[in-house]
C-alpha cells in the first residue's frame, strides 16, 4: 500500500478543527491509525470524508476577509475516467455519432459513479428482455 498525506506547511496559517465556521470544528484527528484507504493507497488521517468512500477533502486555508478557501481534494478521478471510456465504448458500438459521443463521454465522466450505476441499470435491463 502506498500513503498519500495532505500538504501540511498548511496548519501553521489554519487548522479546521480550530475554526469555528469550519464543518470539521473540533474533529479530533489520529497520527497513528491509517482507517481510510482509496482503492491501493491509505490516506493519511488528516484527510476529511465528505460523503463518499472515496471522497476526501482537506481545507488548507480561509480568509473570511479576503473571500477565499483554499482547498485539496482526493477521490474518484480513476472511475471518473472509466465510466467516461466505458460510455464511449457503447456509444461508438451503437452507432452514435462522434459529437454525440464526445459529450455523452464528458458528461459520464463527471458524473463518476453514478454514470456506472445508470450503466449497469440498462445492461440488466437488456439481459431481461426489457
Amino acid at each position: 500500500m502506498h500513503f498519500v498525506e495532505p500538504y501540511f506547511n498548511w496548519r501553521g496559517y489554519y487548522v479546521a478543527s480550530e475554526d469555528p465556521l469550519s464543518p470539521f470544528f473540533e474533529r479530533e484527528y489520529s497520527e497513528f491509525e491509517f482507517t481510510n484507504s482509496i482503492y491501493d493507497f491509505y490516506i493519511h488521517p488528516q484527510w476529511d470524508s465528505i460523503g463518499s468512500p472515496t471522497l476526501f477533502i482537506k481545507i488548507l486555508m480561509v480568509d473570511y476577509d479576503a473571500a477565499y478557501a483554499i482547498i485539496e481534494l482526493i477521490g474518484e478521478w480513476s472511475i471518473s475516467g472509466f465510466s467516461g471510456i466505458i460510455t464511449a465504448y457503447i456509444c461508438i458500438d451503437i452507432g452514435l455519432s462522434f459529437a454525440f459521443t464526445s459529450a455523452a463521454a464528458g458528461i459520464a465522466g463527471h458524473m463518476g459513479g453514478r454514470a456506472v450505476a445508470l450503466i449497469e441499470q440498462v445492461i440488466v435491463k437488456r439481459m431481461e428482455g426489457k
